[in-house]
């Protein structure tokens, strides 16, 4: 199921500072919810690929329209605008240049300010560029 109970089990881990990884989906969503409704909250849900991984995801966020917001980050162009409130909700992020994408892997790679030996800098150009500009991508290589 999307593995909601793994983002509820998050949710409220952060909030109660414990976990409950033995609770049932139902038990999770009804703690969630109960926990969340008439209070303020920022919830950031990471990677969401598909409008049904959303949808499970919403049901359990009370929306009491009391300033909570949910930032949800998404590579899908659909998602995003299913899941926005307005258009103008949606922030479009650019992908790093070649450039950029080669340091932060030099920066992952060897540490801050160290430098890529030389005989490897052309290896690490062409992983950096396989990455395609995602950061995510270059970041657990």
């Amino acid at each position: 199921q999307f593995h909601i109970s793994m983002i509820l089990e998050r949710v409220l881990e952060a909030i109660l500072d414990e976990e409950d990884e033995t609770a049932s989906l139902q038990d999770l969503s009804v703690k969630v919810h109960h926990l969340l409704y008439r209070r303020r909250y920022v919830i950031i849900v990471d990677d969401i690929w598909s409008l049904d991984a959303w949808d499970g995801v919403k049901r359990f966020i009370p929306n009491d329209c009391n300033g909570s917001r949910v930032l949800l980050t998404t590579g899908d162009e659909n998602v995003a605008s299913y899941a926005a409130v307005s258009s103008t909700a949606i922030h479009h992020l650019g992908l790093m240049d070649e450039e950029r994408s080669w340091r932060l892997l030099e920066q992952r790679l060897f540490g801050e300010g160290a430098c890529c030996p030389p005989e490897l800098v052309k290896l690490g150009e062409t992983m950096a560029e396989g990455c395609k500009g995602l950061p995510l991508a270059i970041v657990v290589i």
